[in-house]
């Protein structure tokens, strides 16, 4: 049995073939040509986009560049220097000026903490001008020397004052301009707040000035604050101590600093007695509140030994121990 012959087939199905055939081949080129345009499109678009691309991170980059050049030197502006020039005194001549006044024979003895002084004259031009009013002046130095609640002594007020006219007066003499006419504003103000503090109040300034020397001597000596010691005895003054008062001031500051205080006074009067400026009545008073605390600490030492020798006796007849 033989196989079919194709060749004699039937003339439509050849025909058909044929049209299948050329359908396939015009698929074949439509998908071609197709596939072309995508390709074509594709290389467009992304040439497109990659100029695009190209073009921001060109800009960008110029971008970050140019935030990275360094921007060239700018010269101070107009009111920096201004700022820098109105500066009346600087810290280094303020603080000059505060240990050589603060060095000086007679200034030491008030004890002044060159620091705060310093501080105060470079207030001068600031919170310090030729505006201030004196009451103004005044507490900006009270606040500066207060401590921890305490009130200033006003010969400490006073002195800080001297100071201030002293940098101030100083200053005029070497300025030119408009800077020494507001210095000698300013200066104004400071001598005129002197004054009147100095005469409101006079009697406590020259009280504590006479007595400054004492004072210091014995806060020295005793490692004492020297605005207790001079608030104690200057109170001794006008207000003589009782044995209460005595006994809260030896429980303060001890016996071993009590002892040096009078020590240091007795030996102070005995030597310096023609060139001491304390007058007549001060010198008294303070000469029985020394005195006064000398038999205070006779009393409280000779209780001691009794106390120690009453402690012996009950020991050895073994009776309780007595507290000294």
């Amino acid at each position: 049995m033989t196989g079919p012959n194709i060749s004699s087939a039937s003339p439509s199905l050849n025909t058909e073939t044929a049209r299948f055939q050329a359908s396939i081949k015009e698929t074949q080129e439509a998908d071609a040509a197709s596939d072309n345009a995508i390709s074509s499109g594709g290389q467009e678009a992304s040439k497109e986009d990659l100029e695009a691309m190209l073009k921001a991170n060109t800009l960008g980059g110029a971008i970050k560049n140019q935030r990275l050049v360094k921007p060239p030197e700018i010269k101070k502006t107009e009111k920096a220097k201004e700022a820098q020039e109105s500066v009346l005194v600087s810290k280094e001549e303020a603080d000059s000026l505060a240990d050589g006044f603060n060095r000086r024979e007679g200034n030491r003895d008030y004890n002044l903490d060159p620091r705060r002084l310093s501080a105060l004259a470079q207030l001068i031009g600031s919170e310090i001008n030729e505006d201030t009013n004196t009451d103004s002046i005044i507490e900006a130095i009270r606040r500066s020397l207060a401590e921890e609640g305490k009130e200033p002594d006003p010969a400490l007020i006073d002195k800080t004052l001297e100071f201030l006219v002293e940098v101030a007066r100083t200053k005029v003499t070497t300025a030119k301009g408009d800077k020494k006419n507001i210095l000698q504003k300013i200066l104004n103000q400071l001598e005129s707040a002197k004054t009147n503090y100095f005469t409101n109040y006079k009697d406590q300034i020259e009280t504590s000035q006479r007595i400054m020397p004492a004072v210091a001597a014995m806060s020295q000596v005793s490692a004492q604050d020297h605005g207790d010691t001079l608030a104690y005895y200057k109170n001794a003054i006008y207000n003589p101590q009782d044995i209460h008062a005595i006994q809260k001031q030896y429980e303060k500051i001890g016996e071993a600093a009590m002892k040096a205080q009078i020590k240091t006074f007795i030996h102070l009067i005995g030597k310096d007695l023609k060139n001491t400026r304390m007058e007549v009545a001060e010198m008294v008073n303070l000469n029985i509140e020394v005195r006064k605390m000398q038999a205070f600490l006779g009393v409280t030492r000779e209780t001691r030994k009794q106390l120690a020798l009453l402690n012996r006796l009950l020991e050895q007849n073994q009776f309780f121990e007595v507290n000294t």
